[in-house]
């Protein structure tokens, strides 16, 4: 398998709520990048998927933490520029994971 997605409603707020976990699963010791670019600048976080690996629950917690780390960056100097929404108005709608070239893209909607 080179790609997989699922269609999710995650709140972004609640993420650290225990969701069940669902059929996304990173191998073991690798470093995936995600790239969140809604409501702000195309930034990049680096996911290191630890020994175990990585499923769907644990991803969208550190996808939660990702964003947490913008907003409250948004917060002092904005330097994501951060626009037009509240962390509390975002839901992870899909989740996209390439694990060719090792990238995670979101839909994120409000």
């Amino acid at each position: 398998m080179t790609t997989q997605s699922i269609d999710c409603d995650f709140q972004v707020e609640r993420v650290i709520e225990d969701y069940p976990d669902q059929d996304i699963f990173l191998p073991p010791n690798e470093t995936f990048e995600l790239q969140i670019d809604y409501p702000c600048n195309k930034t990049i976080f680096n996911i290191q998927t630890g020994a175990n690996g990585m499923g769907t629950m644990r991803l969208v917690k550190e996808i939660g933490k990702s964003y947490q780390k913008i907003y409250k960056d948004a917060n002092t100097t904005n330097p994501y520029n951060v626009w037009g929404h509240d962390v509390g108005d975002l839901v992870i709608e899909r989740i996209n994971v390439d694990f060719l070239t090792k990238k995670i893209k979101l839909a994120v909607g409000s």
